[in-house]
């Protein structure tokens, strides 16, 4: 009984077997249909990039003074155009130092305005600049952007504050110029906030 069984097992795999190598000769190696009679090619469909959660930057940091009991930091300011950059010059340098400097000091950075030339009407065709504006208890405090992320609602600027175990007793005030590199991404309605981390 288990003979015949196999038996018959045995037929109808090998009634099958040319069945079978047929249909895979007769099918395309892709699953395109173009080329084929009657049958109008797919579409080719592109995967998509997932839009990146962290997005590619690069950072200046200004040290420009100016203590102002009203001000509140951190103060986070979108630049679109070298007309808006023209403005904000002329609307706080007398807030803040944002003239040039001859000579940079280990206490000092560049001058404001020595930091901002590169941003003509070029760079603004094709990018935005990000004024982040800080208040530090001490000149030695320094700072570097770790990351630049949008998470769906919000844009999120990561800043590492960089405090050393001994610094001088004054009061600094910094511009961070974050620089895009995907473009004009800020719109004007969508909130950046300023989250500090170790």
């Amino acid at each position: 009984m288990k003979k015949l069984f196999l038996l018959i097992l045995s037929l109808a795999l090998l009634l099958l077997l040319p069945t079978c190598g047929q249909i895979a000769s007769d099918t395309p190696a892709t699953s395109s249909t173009a080329g084929i009679p009657g049958i109008p090619a797919a579409p080719e469909v592109l995967a998509l990039p997932a839009e990146p959660e962290s997005y590619a930057f690069d950072a200046q940091y200004i040290r420009t003074n100016g203590y102002h009991e009203d001000a509140v930091y951190p103060h986070i300011v979108v630049i679109r155009s070298r007309a808006e950059l023209d403005a904000y010059f002329e609307a706080n340098r007398e807030r803040y130092d944002l003239e040039r400097k001859d000579k940079v000091y280990a206490d000092t950075t560049i001058g404001f305005p020595d930091a901002c030339d590169k941003y003509d009407d070029a760079y603004f065709a094709e990018r935005d600049v990000l004024f982040i504006l800080l208040e530090e208890g001490s000149g030695s405090i320094r700072h570097k952007v770790t990351d630049v992320r949008y998470n769906g609602t919000e844009w999120v600027v990561s800043i590492r504050r960089i405090v050393p175990e001994v610094g001088t007793d004054d009061m600094a005030e910094w511009h961070i110029m974050v620089e895009m590199q995907m473009g004009k991404v800020f719109s004007q309605d969508t909130p950046i906030r300023v989250e500090f981390v170790k």
